[in-house]
């Protein structure tokens, strides 16, 4: 930073309010600055080298078509690598539409070469249909887990209520009122 920059920077900062003095944000703002003074140079720097730029166009005169053609075949090349990355897209695009196609439903019954927008919208409304019938699954699964552990406590109930019935049995046997003196009491 040359003298001027450093004393506007502290200008700068000095004129800033008190929630800008930030030392982040100070040293944003003379990065900010220093920026548009390298641009300013840049413009200064491009603008002679127009000045001289048309001072020598007469040597660009003086070229030779096959000098002359080498931009316009760097241009050709770029355009045509483009054109070539653009047209692998577009096919892989185009791929992955089919199998979508192929994968829904609603879509392999109809015609081979549906349009792309229509392949799109029964894709999405095909997985609002998966995703409705998921969270009906999971309500299910959920629902069938609580009737599980419910099943699970009943048997458990069951369980400790025949085994008070069997003390209850082996009493009466014991009292001998199961078996045949109930006879004996009429």
């Amino acid at each position: 930073m040359n003298e001027d920059d450093q004393s506007h920077e502290q200008n700068t900062s000095k004129s800033l309010p008190t929630t800008l003095q930030n030392p982040s944000l100070v040293q944003f703002l003379a990065d900010l600055q220093a920026a548009a003074t390298l641009v300013n140079k840049q413009k200064l720097s491009s603008t002679n080298d127009n000045n001289q730029h048309e001072s020598n166009s007469h040597i660009k005169a003086n070229r030779t078509d096959n000098q002359d053609n080498l931009p316009h075949t760097t241009q050709a090349k770029r355009r045509a690598t483009h054109n070539a990355v653009e047209r692998r897209r577009r096919d892989r695009i185009n791929q992955h539409i089919q199998q979508l196609s192929k994968l829904i439903p609603d879509c392999s019954n109809y015609v081979k070469n549906q349009s792309k927008t229509v392949v799109l919208e029964k894709t999405i409304a095909y997985l609002h249909e998966l995703r409705t019938q998921n969270l009906a699954l999971v309500k299910q699964t959920v629902d069938a887990g609580i009737i599980l552990h419910e099943n699970d406590l009943l048997r458990d109930r069951i369980r400790v209520v025949e085994q008070e019935n069997g003390v209850l049995k082996s009493l009466l046997t014991k009292q001998s009122l199961l078996n045949g003196n109930e006879s004996s009491l009429t």
